[in-house]
Formats: C-alpha cells, sequence, structure tokens
C-alpha cells in the first residue's frame, strides 16, 4: 500500500467497501425516533465522541469539529486530514486518529498539537487502559485481504508511541476492534479474510505487552473462525460482546455472542444474543458496538441495506431487539452504517452514522423525564402554529397547526422557554422553569399580530380584462392598479374600511366595498368597470337542456357581441338606449324570439333565450319558392302553394345581422321582398314548433 492513502473500512456483513482519500488533499420530541441536532458541521461522519456532558466532537472526512453547547453551534479545530477515531477521556485529554497522525489536546479540544507514527493504515480505535495511558488499533484493506500496522501504546508522553503486538498472530496484524474494560484488561479483534485461523478475540492483562487468544465455543458449533469482526462492547456488568462474521466448518456465520470477563480466558462456552428468531440462528444480523446508556437500555446498529440495517434497541439487556430508525436516514453508501453514541447527564443520547454528514439525537433513555406541554393561541383564540420555543434542551421546537408543543426534560431541569414567530408579539415573552419536578401545562401564552395583514383587490372590464392605472381610495394612501389591474394594501390587525375604485371615464360597480375588521389576508374584492354613460347587459343562450350554444348569433346590440363557451354574454350599451335583441342558430328557434330594451337606465342581468328544437318542415310548404333567384335587382316574390298557419318571417345577412323581421301573414300580403343590397341572405319561416329555411341571391 502507498503512503499518503487513507483507506476507511465500512463494516459490511460480508462486504467491503473501500473509500480512498488523498491525505494531502481530502475529498471530500425525539422520544421515539430520532431528531437531528441545531446544526451538523462539515461534511460525512466518521467518528464521534464526548466529554463533560456538554462538549460534542465530529470527525468527518475534512477534519474535526468541536461543540461546547450539545450541537448548537459548532468550530472546526483540525482541517484537513480525514479524523477516523476519537477519543475523550473524562479529564482534559482528547485524543483524534487519522491517516500517519495522532492529534491530541489537553485542554478538552481548544488548542492541538500533533505526532506523526510510523502507520501505514488509519487509526481504527483508541482507549485509555489506565489514567494518562493510551493504546490505538490500525486497521485497513489491502489489495487481497484485511492489513493493519498492529497495536501502539503511549505511556502518557502522547508524543512517543511504541508497537505493542507480541503474542498477535502477526508483527502488524489487522486489528480493527479494540476496547478496554474498567479493570485494565485490553481486548482486541483481528481480522483474517482467508479464514485460516489467525482471526478472533485477543486480550492482554499488561497493557498490550502480550497477548492471549480468546477460546470461541459455541453450543452447537465448532471449530469456529473469525473473518471480520463488527463489533467488541462491555457492559457496567463485566460482560464482553463480541460480534463476527465468519465461519465454523464449512457454513458461513454471523454471531452477536456476550461472556462474563472473568470467564475469558476459560474454556466455557459463550452465549449468542438472537435478533432475529430463525431456524438458522448461527447466522443472524450482526451487531456493531454496543452503547450501554445510563438507564440501562442499550443501541447498537446494523451495517445492512435500508430494509435490514440501522439502529437497534435492546430494554432489557440484549435478551431482544427491535430497529430504531426512525428519523434517520441513509448514508451515502445508500446503506445504513456503523453508528456511534455519546450521551449526557441527563440521558439524551447522541448518534452518529459513518459517511452520513447528520448528528442525531434521542431522549428514549432520557433519566427520569417530566413533560412540559402548552398550546398557543392568537389574539382571536384561534390555534397558531409554526411558533418556535426556543430553549436550551430541544433543537427546533415547534408548535404543530393546531398550535400545540411537547418537550421531554429531565426531572429538575432549569430554564428559559421563548416563544417566536415573525410578525407576532407573545404574552408572557418567555416562561422560566425552576427545577421542574412533574408534568406542567402552559396554556396561557397568547400571540398578538404585530404585522400587517395584505387586502387584495382587483379590477377589470366587463369582458373580465383587466384595467390599470385606476386608483383605489379608502387605505391610508391611495394606491394604483398595475398592469394586471390589482392592488394590494398591508393593514394592521383589526383594521376596517371602505375600499372604492375610480378612473377618468369609468364607472365601476359596485361603487364601494366595506371591509369587516382584518384578521388575515383578504383576496376577495372584486371591482367591475364600463366606459362612464354606460350600462351592462348580460345574459345566457342555452338549448332545451341547459347546455351552452356558444355558435348561436347574437344580434341588436350597438357593437358586435359574442356568446362564449359557456353561453354567456356581456356587453355594454350607453344610458338611454334602447334596441330590439335577437338570436338565431341553424337548428333551434328560440323562447323569447327577441327582447325589446327601450331607453335603458341600469345595468340589466339575467336575460336567457333558450332554445327549441325545429321537429321538422310541413308538407305544405314543400313547394315554397322565390323568383327570380337569383335576383339581379333585389326584389323577390314568393309562391304559396297553400296557405300555412300563423307564424313569423327573418330575414338576416350572412354576419347574422337581421334586415327583415316581422309576421308570416303581413309578409304574405306584401308579396314581395326588396333586398337591401347585394349579397346573399337567409329567409326563415317559423309557424309553431316547425321551421323552413330559403336562401336569397341578389346580384
Amino acid at each position: 500500500m502507498k503512503s499518503g492513502v487513507i483507506i476507511f473500512c465500512l463494516n459490511h456483513h460480508h462486504t467491503i467497501i473501500v473509500v480512498l482519500v488523498v491525505a494531502v488533499n481530502c475529498f471530500a420530541s425525539a422520544q421515539d425516533g430520532w431528531l437531528t441536532v441545531a446544526s451538523f458541521p462539515g461534511k460525512e461522519k466518521l467518528s464521534f465522541a464526548s466529554q463533560h456532558d456538554s462538549i460534542l466532537y465530529a470527525g468527518t472526512v475534512t477534519g474535526l469539529w468541536r461543540s461546547s453547547d450539545e450541537g448548537y453551534s459548532w468550530k472546526q479545530v483540525l482541517r484537513g486530514n480525514a479524523i477516523t477515531a476519537l477519543l475523550a477521556t473524562s479529564g482534559e485529554a482528547v485524543l483524534a486518529g487519522g491517516a500517519h497522525y495522532i492529534y491530541f489536546s489537553l485542554d478538552r479540544g481548544m488548542h492541538w498539537d500533533s505526532v506523526a507514527l510510523d502507520n501505514q493504515y488509519p487509526v481504527h480505535r483508541i482507549v485509555s487502559p489506565a489514567p494518562g495511558e493510551f493504546m490505538l488499533s490500525t486497521f485497513g484493506i489491502g489489495e487481497n485481504t484485511y492489513e493493519g500496522d498492529g497495536i501502539y501504546y503511549s505511556s502518557g508522553d502522547l508524543k512517543q508511541w511504541n508497537k505493542r503486538n507480541q503474542g498477535l498472530p502477526d508483527a502488524a496484524p489487522p486489528t480493527d476492534q479494540l476496547l478496554a474494560d474498567r479493570h485494565g484488561r485490553v481486548y482486541v479483534t483481528i481480522a483474517d479474510g482467508y479464514q485460516n485461523g489467525s482471526g478472533g478475540l485477543f486480550y492482554s492483562d499488561n497493557k498490550g505487552l502480550t497477548w492471549t487468544k480468546a477460546m470461541l465455543n459455541v453450543s452447537g458449533l465448532s471449530s469456529l473462525r473469525v473473518e471480520k469482526s463488527f463489533g467488541l462492547s462491555i457492559t457496567p456488568a463485566d460482560s464482553v460482546l463480541f460480534s463476527f462474521t465468519g465461519a465454523s466448518v464449512n457454513i458461513a456465520v454471523g454471531l452477536n455472542l456476550i461472556k462474563h470477563r472473568d470467564d475469558i480466558a476459560t474454556s466455557s462456552q459463550w452465549r449468542p444474543m438472537i435478533l432475529r428468531n430463525v431456524t438458522n440462528w448461527w447466522y443472524d444480523q450482526v451487531l456493531n458496538a454496543v452503547y450501554v446508556a445510563r438507564n440501562g437500555t442499550w443501541y447498537s446498529s446494523v451495517t445492512n441495506t435500508a430494509s435490514l440495517g440501522g439502529v437497534w434497541w435492546s430494554g432489557n439487556e440484549g435478551r431482544t431487539w427491535q430497529r430504531l430508525n426512525a428519523g434517520t436516514a441513509l448514508a451515502i453508501s445508500t446503506l445504513f452504517e456503523e453508528r456511534m453514541f455519546a450521551e449526557n447527564k441527563h440521558g439524551r443520547v447522541f448518534m452518529v452514522q459513518q459517511l452520513d454528514e447528520r448528528i442525531y439525537y434521542t431522549d428514549r433513555s432520557l433519566l427520569n423525564p417530566v413533560r412540559i406541554s402548552g398550546k398557543i393561541v392568537d389574539d382571536q383564540g384561534k390555534a397558531l402554529g409554526s411558533v418556535s420555543l426556543n430553549n436550551s434542551i430541544i433543537p427546533n421546537l415547534s408548535t404543530d397547526p393546531d398550535g400545540e408543543f411537547m418537550m421531554t426534560v429531565p426531572r429538575g431541569w432549569s430554564g428559559t422557554i421563548t416563544p417566536s414567530r415573525m410578525d407576532y408579539r407573545f404574552e408572557p415573552a418567555s416562561i422560566t422553569i425552576d427545577a421542574i419536578q412533574q408534568d406542567i401545562n402552559l396554556s396561557s401564552i397568547r400571540a398578538t399580530f404585530t404585522g400587517k395583514h395584505v387586502v387584495w383587490g382587483f379590477v377589470t372590464d366587463v369582458f373580465g380584462y383587466p384595467i390599470s392605472d385606476i386608483t383605489v381610495k379608502g387605505f391610508e394612501e391611495e394606491i394604483i392598479t398595475n398592469a394586471n389591474g390589482s392592488f394590494s394594501f398591508g393593514v394592521d390587525q383589526g383594521w376596517t374600511g371602505i375600499v372604492s375604485v375610480a378612473g377618468d371615464g369609468w364607472q365601476f360597480e359596485p361603487a364601494s366595498v366595506s371591509v369587516e375588521p382584518v384578521f388575515g389576508n383578504i383576496y376577495a374584492l372584486q371591482f367591475t368597470g364600463m366606459p362612464a354613460g354606460h350600462v351592462v347587459i348580460k345574459g345566457s343562450v342555452n338549448d332545451p337542456s341547459g347546455a351552452p350554444l356558444p355558435d348561436a348569433v347574437l344580434t341588436g346590440f350597438p357593437q358586435l357581441t359574442r356568446i362564449n363557451d359557456q353561453g354567456q354574454f356581456i356587453t355594454t350599451v350607453p344610458a338611454g338606449w334602447s334596441g330590439r335583441i335577437a338570436v338565431s342558430h341553424p337548428d333551434f328557434f328560440f323562447t323569447p324570439d327577441h327582447i325589446d330594451i327601450s331607453n335603458i337606465g341600469e345595468s340589466l342581468n339575467g336575460i336567457t333565450f333558450r332554445g327549441q328544437v325545429i321537429t321538422g318542415v310541413d308538407d305544405d310548404w314543400v313547394m315554397f319558392s322565390a323568383y327570380p333567384n337569383p335576383s339581379a335587382n333585389g326584389s323577390f316574390s314568393f309562391r304559396w302553394p297553400q296557405q300555412p298557419a300563423e307564424g313569423k318571417v327573418m330575414i338576416s345577412n350572412l354576419s347574422g345581422q337581421t334586415v327583415y323581421s316581422g309576421t308570416l301573414e303581413n309578409f304574405q300580403l306584401s308579396e314581395t321582398w326588396q333586398a337591401p343590397g347585394r349579397g346573399i341572405y337567409l329567409l326563415t319561416i317559423v309557424a309553431g314548433n316547425k321551421s323552413m329555411r330559403h336562401k336569397l341571391i341578389s346580384n
């Protein structure tokens, strides 16, 4: 392996994933689930530790970050190199490992020094077997199998590190997991990609001067060989937890084993911990390191797919397990990767995942929890959501759409809860909690809106087209409609007023709108403009079933007026206008057949023309004819084979304009008809529910 290359080994079950990073220029309520801390720095995480309750350290692919306030804010304290291992002691010392260096701080991560190691592979784990003494393991991937530089030891002078590999299967063994118990015993696991028997669990009672291999005896299995260890942990009751993949004779195994430390040196059997209740219990999901929380619950993880991997939790010391992935995400590998845990004095558990930039926390293991709940309403008594409740223990807490919130805190917690939301004032402005001992409900928080509500409106003509440059009155100042005919103005909570519009040459309906007290944005003001001195005529044209007839022809108005797709028409006429409105269609006659308007003085709405189906042509009319047709001078005579029933006659040009309308009787008496000019005319005779059409051509 060439120097200058860092190899990150991810604990995939029977899978080795290698992420290469150039050392000189590096690439790159939580009661039932997980939430993220207020902020998370840098890029993907590789290591994690906590110190003195509120200090968090996060090792990333680009350096080391430190937070002194449980993740609310962060500062980068080491730059450039990936930090693959971390140890924060109960004193002042912090150690961080990378490819070829150990970085150390003796003042809780404020100032740092470093020393180069002769290691070829990255530092993988760091432990303290005794106060002021430290050991580390190195681990990586070679071309064909697992590699490493073995174990290093420092007696306290962190500039001096010596290898301690005597008793291990190689002078430079691949030491992946490293653990020190409270009695000073150190444990290390050796990976063996070839499964030739060199891998396994080793222990030392003299800080690595000599190592002894632990026997792996499990009922029902023989000749166990370790390929890769995933988890090595110790419980407060001094039980060692060892998880690995490998083989028993010629079958693959995945085991999570537990045994008391006092029995490690004996040939007594290890007890399997079962995650999945399946027949082939020897091939189980393999746990990464187990973290035992202050309240006795266990946290671990399984490196696997989204359906199998993630966080695993036990509330009964590993007898049964359940997945706890709510609120978490996959790593950039698209898998759930190994998790690392830390905890504060109240029992809040923090977590990072390898190759995931986020930092999570849960209050599932909170010690002596009590709940603070409440509801925030506005000055109208309505629930107010999205109110931030700033406090020192729950980041990103806010009210739900019902205005309610709930936070779980440790008994005895003291702090201040301060509600905030843009454009609102709160009473009380903040709430101080002093040494809380029981659940409390804060139901007296009231919000008063201090911003502006927006009153919107639109001004259009009778055809729906926007009218710009119209003056809008009634607000604190006059405003003008824009090119879209719209206007808006900000008003205070509870504002009332009368809004009106005005423009040269225009008149509007309604003339004004009264606005009731405003407690929210208003979008509904609508004004319709028409030329001054005009009135509006609106109506509809439908067939017998009520369906619109947009292809019907409307005549009689001063200007061309069309029927839209909804069968409606609208137009303006000067006040005092008189005229006859009629509708024609080749398949219908209409009721009424026309409407006479005389000296109109106000707008007319609701005119309706209803079509009636033309059912046929009377046999008596079949022999009807007009002659001469075409007519050279526009004069037509008519031949009536038999006198038809009473009816009406209408003649229109091709534009739909009526040029003649009268009773059938009067038309027959006149015997001839003179066209007003050249063109084609349509003669329509209607009697009862029957009709006949005839084309007249005037040359």
